[in-house]
Parts: structure tokens; C-alpha cells; sequence
């Protein structure tokens, strides 16, 4: 038996709700918990039916057509927000007082692509997220 604090490892904590106002609300919150302690599972049984209801509504299962995954992919890398990036950059390195080095060229460009794909691709997600959270947890259309 380990002691911690001056406590048993054994025991158990009561966890109670904090009802403001007077002693007697206090004790008829308290015979609520112990009724809701007894029905627990009938409550446990039905909470696990609303959950699956509600997960049911929230997530379905997205059918892509392999024809259509390229589409999705543009939406989400925002394709022509993208292309003024790597449109930018492109400029950059042409005005660069150095000799042109058309595989330097490519690459650089490649990878600038990437990273704003990349970038813009977590910023819709981070995006999505918040809307949820401000709305109160109903999911956008």
C-alpha cells in the first residue's frame, strides 16, 4: 500500500457538482448524481446510440473518382495562388545577376511549388478547424 500525501493508493474521490445557492440545492443536486449513478447503464447504453447517430451525420465516407483526385488536389494546394508564388520566385531568379542555370531554374521553381502546395494545403485545413470551433462545433458545408 503506498501512502502519497497522506492518502492511500486505495481510495477513491468523490466527484460531486458545485451547486450554488443554498444547503438544500445542494443536497437535491446531490440525490441527482446518486440517481444518475444508477441508471448509468441505461444511460451508457444510449449515449453510445446518440454517438453513433452522430457520428453517422458527421463523417461519410468520400467516394473520389481517380479522374477527379487531380481536381481535388488543385482545390486544395489553391492551384492558381500557387502559381503567382512560384510565378514570383521565377522572376526573382531571372533577375538575379548571376548566369541562367536551367536545372537550378527548375528546381528552384519545383520546390517553390511544393512548399506553397504544402503550405496552402495546411492553411485550409487550420482554416476549416476554426470555422468549426467559431460555429460552435456544427460542421461547414
Amino acid at each position: 500500500m503506498t501512502r502519497w500525501c497522506g492518502r492511500s493508493s486505495r481510495s477513491q474521490l468523490a466527484i460531486r457538482p458545485i451547486v450554488m445557492g443554498t444547503p438544500a440545492a445542494a443536497a437535491a443536486a446531490g440525490q441527482e448524481g446518486k440517481a444518475q449513478a444508477e441508471s448509468g447503464a441505461e444511460s451508457r447504453a444510449e449515449s453510445e446510440a446518440e454517438r453513433e447517430a452522430r457520428l453517422e451525420r458527421q463523417w461519410k465516407e468520400l467516394k473520389v473518382d481517380r479522374a477527379e483526385l487531380l481536381g481535388v488536389y488543385a482545390r486544395l494546394s489553391k492551384i492558381r495562388l500557387t502559381a503567382l508564388v512560384v510565378t514570383t520566385a521565377a522572376a526573382g531568379y531571372a533577375m538575379a545577376p548571376v548566369p541562367f542555370d536551367p536545372s537550378c531554374f527548375l528546381l528552384a521553381s519545383v520546390g517553390t511549388g511544393l512548399a506553397s502546395c504544402a503550405a496552402n494545403s495546411i492553411n485550409q485545413s487550420e482554416t476549416k478547424a476554426l470555422r468549426v470551433e467559431q460555429s460552435g462545433g456544427a460542421t461547414p458545408r
